[in-house]
């Protein structure tokens, strides 16, 4: 990963578009084992300038009655934002639509946002049922990087800018455990965290 200036583009309208495996029998003690956190991206950058406190992290119903556990960190000094966010959606097919509806804004905010373009790679990882990654780009360089997926009635959305994934090895690294814990994710025996950064419920 290599840390570069961010330049903040249109993650509204990709949030705004987005509507923004078995499940685990036991109760969830710690929901920040669910999300990418700025402590996973800090170990990784090798720095402590990101104060943890600033995430939030909350959960809500989405528009199509979908459970989301969202966690949001935004830095302007050194600039950085981090948005991560998985929802169990009430069957495959509102799965789904949540999916492409994600992409629509991907290509939306691509077509919108000026001098910034959000830039497909479609071979640079596959997972679950239907994936898309991109980088976000500003004068043809990258600035952060994007990953949208769907695995069953789950659904999980990436954002980042400040700093992107180079290479698939530490994208699999930083990103690949959370992953697997998101098909984990059960929003019926989530149950409050008392370790980590406030949270903050709706």
């Amino acid at each position: 990963m290599r840390l570069r200036t961010a330049t903040r583009i249109a993650l509204a309208l990709l949030l705004a578009a987005a509507g923004c495996a078995k499940p685990s029998a036991e109760p969830i003690d710690d929901p920040y084992d669910f999300v990418l956190s700025i402590d996973d991206l800090a170990e990784y950058m090798g720095t402590s300038e990101f104060p943890p406190e600033r995430g939030v992290l909350a959960r809500h119903r989405t528009a199509e009655g979908g459970h989301a556990l969202t966690y949001e960190y935004d830095s302007e000094n050194p600039p950085l934002y981090l948005f991560w966010e998985v929802v169990v959606h009430d069957g495959v097919v509102p799965a789904s639509r949540h999916y492409e509806s994600g992409g629509d804004g991907i290509r939306l905010g691509s077509a919108l946002a000026s001098r910034v373009d959000f830039v497909p790679h479609h071979r640079f990882v596959s997972w679950g049922n239907d994936s898309s990654y991109f980088t976000i780009e500003s004068g043809g360089e990258p600035v952060g990087s994007g990953f949208l997926a769907r695995s069953g009635r789950r659904t999980v959305l990436l954002l980042l800018t400040g700093v992107y994934f180079d290479s698939r090895a530490t994208f699999d690294a930083v990103v690949g455990p959370k992953l697997q814990k998101a098909l984990l994710y059960d929003p019926d025996t989530w149950r409050r965290s008392k370790v980590g950064a406030p949270a903050r419920y709706r």
